[in-house]
């Protein structure tokens, strides 16, 4: 059996951790990342594309796992 702090360390100091990483992040060098300063001119397609494909690909991960789970409760449901 899981010792039960590790629990409350997933719901509650795991995501606080995230959000202050994030959050730190976003406040030294975040928006300056965002908003594309420093990346030369001729770069600047690639990276839009590479962003573009990125949240492509991060769109259908979250779909097949929507899709995954959806069938996995029919499946569950059947008995099988």
């Amino acid at each position: 059996k899981v010792p039960r702090i590790f629990y409350y360390m997933l719901k509650y100091v795991t995501p606080l951790f995230l959000i202050i990483l994030l959050s730190t992040w976003l406040w030294e060098t975040g928006l300056d990342t965002i908003l594309l300063k420093g990346v030369p001119e001729q770069n600047v397609p690639y990276v839009i594309g590479l962003r573009v494909m990125l949240t492509l690909m991060m769109i259908g991960l979250i779909l097949g796992v929507k899709y995954a789970f959806a069938h996995h409760r029919i499946k569950k449901r059947e008995g099988s």
